[in-house]
């Protein structure tokens, strides 16, 4: 899904401002000079706000999540253009839905965990998303939001949206339930299928990574699409302004749903090799090095 008219992409690629990289480029140059390193890392008390323990993932484990991710998309019919809805919390998930979507060129539209039907189905209507990528529940146990059940109810009044995929326990009926074999290493088999499908997709640096959302205080939110180049004009700063040196360790603050999430933890990880801490989302924002 390309947006920004030609003209202009010609223009702005003669004057460097922007290139042929994407962000699928620059995960797998980390991943294979760094295959063992650590990329990301739950916080440790991820149970309180999320499903499942904290993980700390390297880069060829996080590989694999985002092979087996893939796998998921391509069965359930999800292809190049088409539109999701993700509702997370900081978690480790997040970098492979993200990653598994831009490499196939499916366009993610990330929302806050304290959305609920009236900001959702705004959202729906808006994108004709044709699937949600969740937590059965997100909060604490027994406390938490069932998030998978409220896409399955606006499902019924938002027809494109075809299927609710969820990690964790109790699914309900008609959700697509990612178990324990989502972080098993892929076979040679489905690797190849992976990577016909990467190449039949044929993503550029100018095709629409995410949908963002303004918070509409004023009015309905509105969202702003992103290409992987107008995503990667932003981190050159914040490396600068941070001093922050290849393989920093940063830790997350943000919502990984936003500008500022997205462009100081998922874009600045890239460019860096970085290893992300992810935190939970109400806190001042910090960056570490170490």
């Amino acid at each position: 899904m390309i947006l920004v008219p030609a003209e202009k992409i010609a223009d702005y690629t003669r004057r460097g401002w922007w290139g042929t990289q994407t962000l699928w480029d620059l995960f797998v140059r980390h991943r294979d000079e760094r295959p063992h390193d650590e990329a990301v890392v739950d916080a440790p008390n991820r149970a309180e706000f999320a499903h499942g323990a904290p993980r700390r993932l390297g880069w060829q484990e996080l590989s694999h999540e985002v092979d087996r991710l893939c796998l998921v998309l391509l069965d359930q019919g999800i292809r190049r253009d088409d539109i999701v809805v993700m509702m997370l919390p900081n978690c480790t998930e997040q970098f492979a839905v993200y990653l598994a979507c831009l490499r196939l060129g499916v366009v993610v539209t990330p929302v806050p965990v304290q959305y609920r039907e009236h900001e959702l189905a705004h959202i729906l209507a808006t994108t004709n998303a044709v699937a949600a990528i969740t937590f059965t529940h997100i909060g604490r146990p027994g406390q938490g939001h069932a998030s998978a059940a409220m896409f399955i109810d606006l499902a019924r009044s938002h027809p494109a949206l075809r299927r609710v995929i969820a990690w964790g326990e109790n699914a309900p009926e008609g959700v697509v339930a990612l178990g324990s074999e989502a972080a098993a290493e892929p076979t040679a088999t489905q690797r190849t299928r992976v990577l016909a499908a990467e190449t039949a997709a044929a993503v550029t640096a100018n095709d629409v990574v995410t949908i963002c959302w303004t918070s509409g205080t004023e009015a309905a939110p509105k969202g702003v699409p992103r290409s992987h180049n107008e995503w990667q004009v932003v981190p050159p700063f914040i490396i600068e302004a941070a001093l922050l040196q290849p393989q920093a360790r940063l830790l997350n603050p943000f919502p990984l749903v936003n500008m500022s999430g997205f462009s100081g933890a998922f874009v600045t990880w890239l460019m860096l090799g970085s290893t992300v801490i992810q935190h939970h989302p109400f806190s001042l924002p910090v960056f570490l090095q170490q």
